[in-house]
C-alpha cells in the first residue's frame, strides 16, 4: 500500500476568526496529516447559527488542507437526515470531481456520522470513526432516544470506531456494544508552547478554561477557592463565556472573594497561552470530561494540574504533572490548591511540558491515526 493516503475529514464545521472553536478537533488532526505528507481534503458541514459566512459550498485552502466548506445555518443537526445526507452526497461529487476519490474518510462525532453513512452505503468507501462527545459519555438512561439513534447509526457504518480516551471507550462499549481504540487528540504545539516563568511574581495565579455551564462546576472551584485562605496573593483567572457567568460572579461576591476571581470571558488559543505564561497552576472541577483539551493545552506551558475524576484526565494526570483529586468535594479541592501555593507538591514545568508533548504531539497522535487508516482499509477490503 502506497505510504502517501488520500484522506476525506467529515466534520462540523471548519474554525475562522467568528468562530474559533468549530470543528477544531478535526481540524487540528487535518492540519498534523497534511504536514505529514498525507493528502487531505476537509469537508465541513456547518449548520450552526453561530456561524458566518457564504451560503451554500465554498472552497478554499487552510493551513495546508484544501477545505470544502458547505453553510447552512439551520440549526438542523439531528432531525433532517435525509436531506443532511443528500448535502454531504453533493459535496462529495464536487471533491471526487476536483480531487479524486478518498482511499479512507474520517467522521468525527456520532451526529456527523449518522450523516456520514451515505458514503459507505452508496460509495463503499472505508470510514473510521472517531468519537469526542459527552453527550455519550454518561449512563445509557441519560442519554436522549435521538442520540442513542444517530450513535448506533453511525457506528454501524463505520469501519473502525476510534475515542479520546479509555473512559469514553468503557462507555461505547457499555452503552452501545462498540469496541474502540483509544487515540487521543493532537494539541496544537505552536500555540502553546515551554516558557520559563518569572522568578520575582508576587501573585500565585491559578487559571481555569472552559465553557460557563453546570457541568464545569465552577461554582465549587470558586468558593474551594475561598476556603482555602490563601490571601491576597492568590488570584483565580477563568477563561471562557457561557449563561452561568452572572450566578458565578455573584458566587465569587457572597464568597468574599469578588476582587479575587477574573471572570475574562471567550479567548482565543493565543490569548489563552498567554495567560497560562502568566500563571502557576491550572484546575478544573469538571463533572465530565471526554478527553480535557485545556489541560493538556496548560500542561504544554509546562502548568501542572489539578483536575477531578471526570474521564478524560485519568489517562494523562501523574504526580509528576499534577493532582487528580479523589472526588468533587469543595474542601478536598481548596486543600489541593494550599498545597500548590504553599509549595508542598513541587514539579518540574520543563518536564511537564515536555513529557505532555511526547504523549499528544502532531507526530505521535498522527503516526496513530495513520495505522489506524491502514488497519481499517484493510478491514474495509476484506468484508
Amino acid at each position: 500500500m502506497k505510504e502517501k493516503l488520500k484522506i476525506l475529514f467529515i466534520s462540523r464545521g471548519c474554525p475562522d476568526e467568528n468562530f474559533p472553536l468549530n470543528g477544531i478537533f478535526e481540524f487540528d488532526q487535518a492540519k498534523a496529516l497534511a504536514a505529514s505528507g498525507h493528502e487531505v481534503v476537509f469537508a465541513a458541514l456547518d449548520f450552526s447559527r453561530k456561524s458566518k459566512g457564504t451560503l451554500g459550498l465554498s472552497v478554499f485552502s487552510k493551513d495546508g488542507v484544501k477545505v470544502y466548506r458547505f453553510f447552512m445555518p439551520t440549526g438542523v443537526y439531528r432531525r433532517a437526515l435525509p436531506l443532511l445526507r443528500m448535502v454531504l452526497d453533493y459535496v462529495y461529487k464536487h471533491i471526487i470531481s476536483d480531487c479524486g476519490k478518498p482511499d479512507i474518510v474520517h467522521v468525527h462525532f456520532y451526529f456527523m456520522g449518522a450523516i456520514g453513512t451515505v458514503l459507505k452505503t452508496k460509495y463503499g468507501l472505508p470510514v473510521l470513526h472517531t468519537e469526542h462527545s459527552s453527550k455519550l459519555n454518561k449512563p445509557a438512561d441519560e442519554i436522549s432516544g435521538l442520540d442513542k439513534k444517530l450513535a448506533r447509526k453511525a457506528f454501524s457504518a463505520a469501519d473502525m470506531v476510534t475515542c479520546v480516551s479509555k473512559a469514553l471507550s468503557l462507555r461505547l462499549e457499555e452503552n452501545f456494544g462498540i469496541k474502540s481504540k483509544v487515540i487521543p487528540n493532537i494539541v496544537d504545539d505552536h500555540a502553546f508552547t515551554y516558557r520559563e516563568r518569572r522568578k520575582d511574581k508576587a501573585v500565585f495565579d491559578f487559571v481555569s478554561v472552559g465553557r460557563l455551564v453546570p457541568i464545569k462546576n465552577f461554582d465549587k472551584l470558586i468558593t474551594a477557592f475561598a476556603n482555602a485562605g490563601l490571601g491576597d496573593k492568590t488570584m483565580l483567572n477563568i477563561i471562557g463565556d457561557g449563561p452561568e457567568r452572572r450566578n458565578l460572579e455573584r458566587t465569587a461576591a457572597i464568597a468574599g472573594v469578588k476582587d479575587k476571581v477574573l471572570f475574562l470571558g471567550a479567548a482565543s488559543r493565543d490569548k489563552i497561552a498567554e495567560k497560562f505564561h502568566d500563571s502557576d497552576a491550572f484546575i478544573l472541577l469538571s463533572e465530565r470530561e471526554t478527553f480535557g483539551v485545556a489541560m493538556v493545552e496548560a500542561m504544554y506551558t509546562g502548568l501542572p494540574v489539578i483536575s477531578s475524576r471526570c474521564g478524560g484526565p485519568e489517562d494523562f494526570i501523574t504526580p509528576d504533572n499534577g493532582i487528580l483529586l479523589p472526588d468533587r468535594e469543595i474542601e478536598t479541592a481548596a486543600k489541593a490548591m494550599r498545597e500548590m501555593v504553599l509549595g508542598e507538591r513541587l514539579f518540574d514545568p520543563a518536564k511537564i511540558a515536555a513529557g505532555s508533548k511526547e504523549l499528544f504531539s502532531a507526530r505521535t497522535v498522527g503516526g496513530q491515526i495513520t495505522e489506524a487508516y491502514r488497519q481499517c482499509i484493510d478491514i474495509c477490503r476484506h468484508t
